[in-house]
């Protein structure tokens, strides 16, 4: 009498399914994860007279994170989230934070009024 070789089961059914739920809930994990940081662009400017400012500091708060205006007030931070202050400030103009958004952000900040005369 033959005998036929002995095989192994095939796994399906509930285990292969949630193995592959498991494989496809760990990217969408992964993938929300870049979304949660991203990076928020601006343009810094005067808010009298409309033009840019260069050079401003645009730094996120608590964070060694930062960049400095471009010529043209521009300025962009790749390692932001929602959940970051932003703190811009220039030489001669008020401080200001903000929080972050992804969408690009016109910042006018206000020149800082001296006063010499006592």
């Amino acid at each position: 009498m033959l005998r036929r070789p002995t095989q192994t089961p095939h796994i399906a059914g509930p285990l292969a399914h949630s193995k592959n739920m498991r494989h496809t809930f760990s990217f969408l994990l992964f993938l929300l994860s870049i979304n949660l940081t991203g990076q928020v662009r601006g343009t810094v400017i005067d808010k009298t007279t409309g033009l840019p400012i260069q050079y401003a500091n645009v730094f996120l708060q608590g964070k060694p994170i930062g960049a400095t205006t471009n010529p043209n007030g521009n300025f962009e931070i790749r390692q932001a989230s929602g959940d970051d202050i932003l703190i811009i400030s220039a030489i001669g103009y008020d401080s200001q934070q903000l929080k972050v958004s992804s969408e690009i952000k016109i910042i006018q900040l206000i020149p800082r009024t001296m006063n010499f005369l006592g």
